[in-house]
């Protein structure tokens, strides 16, 4: 975190950055015994063993810039942008009767998303002390989610995200 006062008394800049990492590597076994209850195409018994490793990425900044405003006013702008990866390769397999070879593409899958945000605002307080405030504000974020799916079948999605407003 980076903050910098001024000479004039309540006008401040600050700027904070956060990187965040995640990995887990799961896996598991799945054994499960069907009942059915019309005729349907499914084993009577599902042995199964999935690995799903995921990992994911987060970064963040702030940029706050406060401006007094007469003698109880204060103004404060400000932008956060993100970004959020999320990383997926799930495997199954099927019990082939001596080992977990058989690969299962219905029930595995394989994608990575990413998240981007763009949020800005301002906040005008008014008041005395710390304890003595009113403040008003207003904040707008745009979004853009991307995500491409490898596995079990191939797909994208790009989409935009911005709140409209009834006037």
């Amino acid at each position: 975190m980076y903050r910098r006062s001024f000479k004039k008394t309540g006008r401040s800049l600050s700027l904070s950055l956060q990187a965040n990492f995640t990995k887990n590597d799961g896996e598991s076994y799945n054994l499960t015994n069907i009942s059915k209850y019309e005729e349907i195409n499914l084993p009577d018994v599902r042995n199964q063993y999935r690995t799903n490793p995921t990992n994911s990425s987060n970064y963040s900044a702030r940029l706050n810039y406060t401006e007094p405003l007469g003698k109880q006013g204060m103004l404060e702008l400000s932008y956060t942008p993100a970004k959020r990866i999320n990383k997926r390769n799930q495997e199954t397999f099927d019990y082939d009767g001596v080992a977990y070879t058989l690969p299962n593409t219905a029930q595995s899958n394989q994608f990575e998303n990413t998240i981007t945000t763009h949020n800005g605002g301002f906040n005008y307080r008014l008041g005395r002390n710390r304890d003595n405030q009113l403040s008003a504000g207003f904040d707008l974020q745009y979004s853009t989610l991307y995500s491409e799916r490898v596995r079990p079948t191939v797909g994208t999605v790009d989409q935009n995200f911005l709140p409209s407003y009834p006037i």
